[in-house]
Parts: C-alpha cells; sequence; structure tokens
C-alpha cells in the first residue's frame, strides 16, 4: 500500500496530525496506524447528533452512561464497535474488549482490537473519562 493511501481526509487538508505534528515526520507504514489512531479519537470525542447530515456519527452521551455503571460498560462498548466498524473503513475484524479500568476515578479502559486493510493487526486502548473525554493510544501490535 502506498503511503499516501494510508492518510485521512483531515491530515490531507490541514498537513498535520491531529496533536499539531506535521504529517512528514512519519513517512512509512506507521502513517496508517497513525492516521487510523487520529480519526478514532475524533470519532469517539463527537457525539451522534452534532453533526446533522451524520446523526449517528460518535458515541452517545458519557455521561449517561457512567450514570449506569458498571451496568453499562457492555452498552458503551457494543456502541463503540458498532461506531467504529460504520465509520472507520480502514479496519476491519474490529473487536472492543473491556480492560480493567478506574471508576473511581470516572475513567472507562476500552482496547479496540482491529485489522487494517493491509493486513496489519493493531489495537488502540480508549480512555473514556466521566466528563465525556476520549484519549485513544496506539498500542502495540497483537497476534
Amino acid at each position: 500500500m502506498s503511503e499516501t493511501l494510508g492518510y485521512g481526509l483531515f491530515e490531507v487538508f490541514t498537513q498535520e496530525w491531529k496533536d499539531r505534528t506535521p504529517i512528514h515526520v512519519i513517512n512509512d507504514d506507521r502513517v496508517i496506524v497513525r492516521s487510523v489512531q487520529d480519526h478514532l479519537s475524533r470519532l469517539l470525542n463527537a457525539r451522534q447528533g452534532v453533526l446533522s447530515h451524520l446523526p449517528d456519527y460518535g458515541l452517545p452521551d458519557i455521561t449517561e452512561v457512567y450514570a449506569d455503571l458498571p451496568y453499562t460498560v457492555g452498552d458503551l462498548r457494543i456502541a463503540l464497535e458498532d461506531c467504529i466498524k460504520k465509520y472507520e473503513p480502514r479496519i476491519a475484524h474490529v473487536e472492543v474488549v473491556s480492560l480493567p479500568d478506574d471508576r473511581a476515578k470516572g475513567v472507562v479502559i476500552l482496547e479496540i482490537r482491529a485489522t487494517l486493510l493491509n493486513g496489519r493487526k493493531t489495537r488502540y486502548t480508549t480512555y473514556l473519562k466521566s466528563e465525556g473525554d476520549a484519549k485513544v493510544l496506539q498500542g502495540s501490535d497483537h497476534g
């Protein structure tokens, strides 16, 4: 796969990663991994209903999820998986699993396991905070 095919729309327009690093800093097979990470961060920080033309883009209101913990973690996991499958076409075989979390501090941790379209398996650890923020970190490859 050509490296230019790994960039997402935001990177092409802005010539920057989400953290404002110029995209040319990464110019190997990590491009798609980083680009997917950036898009997942945007996707999981969006709330459903904000985009009128894509009403199901993003996650439901996280504060409602936290009100019903621990019973809603499974629902959140399914919502995350469905959202990713629909709005991130560069990955397949998406599985979202719960990791030990710190609910006392208002953090639910989920791991996104997926296969990139180039066949590379990867994972992203997602920290969902009770105030609604989602932090997505790229993890190591998994077998």
